[in-house]
């Protein structure tokens, strides 16, 4: 079976494993983990969170990603980026540096941003709430310095 970027999953290199969820804290099998990416060798990366953990997370509809991309084309490899969350000017050095975001409750796209900003508001559950907890942990603080 052919794995994006055209690895073959025959040649993939992955020891067998158990993995615990980052989310419900359970030991599992690592087939109840998705693929994430492949690093360097060909060893795969699974995700954090199960398969049953991630289940409600919908992902960008197939030929919605195509006519967005199309329309607007992702920052190539040399170029700089200007992220609309962080405000900052980045390399592009991989296909990863920019990150394709998207609402996971709806699968809607909102647009090209940093792979740092994808990072942490993903890892805050992209959930407001947490991000409002955060500005105010942060206030908190910068104040009593």
């Amino acid at each position: 079976m052919a794995l994006k970027g055209g690895y073959d999953k025959g040649k993939v290199l992955e020891k067998d494993y158990q993995k615990r969820c980052s989310n419900c804290g359970k030991l599992k099998s690592k087939e109840e983990f998705d693929i994430n990416q492949i690093q360097a060798g060909d060893r795969l990366v699974r995700r954090g969170e199960c398969k049953e953990c991630r289940k409600w997370k919908k992902p960008i509809p197939l030929k919605k990603k195509i006519n967005f991309i199309k329309d607007n084309p992702r920052p190539t490899i040399g170029e700089f980026f200007h992220c609309p969350v962080c405000q900052k000017d980045k390399p592009v050095n991989t296909n990863l540096s920019v990150a394709l975001d998207h609402d996971h409750h709806t699968g809607e796209i909102r647009g090209y941003i940093c792979l740092a900003c994808n990072t942490g508001m993903g890892q805050l559950g992209d959930d407001v709430k947490n991000l409002e907890r955060s500005i105010k942990w942060l206030k908190r603080v910068i104040d009593n310095e």
